[in-house]
């Protein structure tokens, strides 16, 4: 079934079809800015071990000051840490497509905050369950492999595939720290510490597990390896008096 969209419509389409994807997702469009919903989304499913391709055609190496052309890099980061995870750079890449092994959508409408807020955008969402002609799906799979073909892989330094750093009782050996030890060096508790670092938006809280944020990545926070556990690292001097 073949289902013509406006921009309110796309976006809906777009975020219902990412939950129900069980296998991939494969996202193309020349111009990226991801909002938070969506970030979050994506990394949900990178954490359940769906293979997640992005492929973009502007800024290749995501210059800060070309606002037009952006393309988040800690964002980024943070899904390379994902083993099934990979990003491409293609250029003169005009297409606009959005897939999943169940559904797709082929739309004029950028991957891009600004894009599903202000512009007309329309799209044709593709619901493979109901297609009894494969003709379409073949032809998009078909562009969406010829695409991923002739573009360039991006190799990015991952969060947590950096070299392990041992955090130990010594504190002063280290240049970043557990929530637990930076309490410990600034005489506080831990628990208010990391209260503080909720609201500052540098951590969040998800089923019990603590995750590292954006904003926790640009100011200087980590994911590491220490004994087999992953830990949530910041510099010592992040926590000003």
């Amino acid at each position: 079934m073949a289902q013509v969209l406006n921009t309110n419509e796309l976006n809906l389409k777009l975020e219902q079809m990412l939950t129900r994807s069980k296998k991939f997702i494969r996202l193309i469009s020349p111009y990226i800015k991801i909002n938070d919903r969506m970030k979050n989304l994506l990394l949900t499913k990178a954490k359940a071990n769906l293979e997640i391709t992005i492929i973009y055609g502007k800024n290749r190496d995501f210059n800060r000051n070309d606002h037009s052309n952006y393309i988040e890099e800690s964002f980024i980061k943070e899904l390379h840490s994902f083993d099934k995870f990979k990003l491409y750079w293609k250029k003169n890449l005009h297409a606009k497509i959005y897939d999943t092994d169940q559904e797709s959508i082929v739309t004029s409408m950028n991957l891009y905050d600004y894009s599903q807020v202000n512009n007309e955008e329309i799209g044709v969402h593709f619901d493979y369950l109901f297609f009894k002609d494969k003709k379409p799906i073949i032809s998009i799979t078909k562009i969406i492999k010829n695409i991923i073909d002739g573009s360039e892989l991006i190799e990015l330094k991952a969060v947590n595939k950096e070299p392990v750093k041992k955090i130990e009782n010594n504190t002063k050996e280290y240049e970043k720290l557990t929530i637990y030890k930076l309490a410990e060096q600034n005489k506080c508790k831990s628990e208010d510490l990391e209260k503080l670092f909720i609201q500052n938006g540098l951590i969040t809280i998800k089923d019990n597990l603590m995750l590292l944020t954006t904003l926790g990545f640009d100011n200087g926070g980590e994911i590491i390896k220490c004994y087999g556990k992953e830990l949530i690292v910041f510099p010592k001097g992040i926590i000003k008096s």
